[in-house]
């Protein structure tokens, strides 16, 4: 459970700030941590990519915290992924590491920071960089799969304000070393805000993780004619997905796209990876569009994985619910028990 606009009294600098700040819960909530690493003023585990011009410059950083310029910004948990690593304790399956979205940290730069659960020492952070990733907001979204074919989980954060304000992807092992980046192959249209949203889940049965990327803001100029002088008609904010799908360990060189139908509707400002809905032995995942349907009340798509991968045109849509945010098949069983749909 995370708080992104958590504020924070700095007593040694007068300030407050919305460093923003998470708590993970266990065995039936009997074991709780906080985990706040844009607050915290103790010694900064700073990981060896990280660079820094001299001595002084890092121990100025690991002793003052505060400010846009470092973590007092942050909104540690705008995002956060629980990886699916397990180990045995008692006969009971648990969860190892933690990962959280700080978009606002450095400039708005953005970072990911992890935590190990049971060693609180094992804590890396993505590294920093020069002016031009000021404002570029990683973090935003983060999703967790293996990416790499490696068997272990491992990180990708949205990027939504990055590569000239297209939006990108950045994926990262579990120890966050930097992978590779994904961008939008099929546009570079600016503030789309690709990345915004990020699900991962093996939608052609292949046995690799494909990656989904939400692109809220797209705008449509090539679909819609107008009927009496056959031009093209822009639908601004229709939104669209970008599914990537991992072709050989690592590799993500194939990709589908879906556009959003509803003008203003912002297709793909949440994605959920659901697991196999319609039980024909494909994965499925959900589009939330907030914006969309009857009175822009809201609407979320059924997308179905197929052996060939999606299927372009969602098979179900429910609305008459906001859908800023949709995070579980629980939830989507919900809301298609009390809403309508076609």
């Amino acid at each position: 459970m995370c708080a992104p606009k958590y504020k924070y009294f700095f007593s040694k600098f007068e300030v407050i700030e919305p460093v923003g700040s998470c708590f993970y819960a266990e065995k039936g909530f009997t074991h709780t941590e906080e985990f706040a690493p844009c607050r915290q003023e103790r010694e900064l585990h700073i990981t060896s990519e990280v660079i820094v011009d001299d001595e002084y410059n890092k121990l100025f950083c690991l002793a003052a915290r505060h400010g846009r310029h470092r973590f007092g910004y942050g909104q540690c948990g705008f995002s956060a992924a629980l990886p699916s690593n397990y180990k045995k304790d008692d006969e009971r399956l648990i969860i190892i590491k933690v990962f959280i979205g700080a978009p606002g940290v450095w400039y708005w730069q953005g970072a990911i920071f992890s935590q190990n659960v049971r060693n609180v020492s094992d804590r890396p952070n993505t590294e920093y960089g020069g002016k031009e990733y000021d404002h570029d907001m990683m973090g935003y979204a983060t999703a967790s799969g293996d990416l790499d074919g490696d068997g272990i989980d491992d990180i990708v954060a949205g990027v939504p304000r990055g590569n000239d304000l297209t939006g990108k992807l950045v994926l990262y092992t579990s120890r966050l070393k930097m992978l590779i980046n994904l961008t939008d192959p099929t546009s570079s249209q600016q503030g789309q805000y690709c990345g915004s949203s990020v699900a991962v889940t093996d939608l052609n049965k292949d046995g690799r993780d494909d990656i989904i990327m939400g692109c809220p803001f797209y705008t449509d100029y090539v679909t819609v004619k107008d009927v009496k002088t056959q031009e093209r008609k822009p639908q601004y904010d229709v939104g669209k997905v970008v599914v990537f799908f991992q072709t050989a360990p690592g590799v993500f060189d194939q990709h589908s796209v879906i556009v959003g139908e509803d003008q203003w509707g912002r297709f793909g400002f949440s994605l959920a990876a659901t697991g196999d809905l319609n039980q024909d032995g494909y994965n499925d995942f959900v589009v939330g569009a907030p914006y969309a349907g009857k009175n822009m009340g809201g609407a979320a798509f059924i997308v179905h994985g197929s052996k060939d991968g999606v299927r372009i045109k969602p098979t179900q849509k429910v609305i008459n619910e906001f859908f800023f945010s949709i995070s579980s098949t629980i939830q989507l069983i919900q809301l298609l028990s009390s809403s309508q749909s076609w």
